[in-house]
């Protein structure tokens, strides 16, 4: 199964597109780049049900492709779930 890039995604704020100018300080603003961005997907540890009480570790695959215009603050949101991840194995 191969990603693809969403419907209507033109790559909107490629390189080399105009900056618009700062109407009070008269500096050039770079436009937000509309990047793509892949998430291939998660790895989880799950008990085992076997007597030896072993972890068995789970790679679920998810293959989606957004962009960070409709996701604008993916990287914080994926930084707090490592931070709640690692507070969460510091109380065990």
């Amino acid at each position: 199964m191969e990603a693809q890039a969403p419907e209507g995604y033109e790559g909107e704020g490629a390189e080399g597109e105009e900056a618009e100018e700062d109407p009070e300080t008269g500096e050039q603003i770079s436009k937000p780049r509309n990047e793509l961005i892949t998430i291939a997907g998660r790895v989880y540890r799950e008990e085992s049900t076997t007597e030896e009480g072993r972890f068995k570790w789970i790679y679920e695959r998810w293959n989606k492709v957004t962009t960070s215009a409709q996701h604008p603050d993916i990287i914080g949101t994926i930084a707090g779930v490592c931070r709640s991840a690692d507070e969460e194995m510091k109380a065990y």
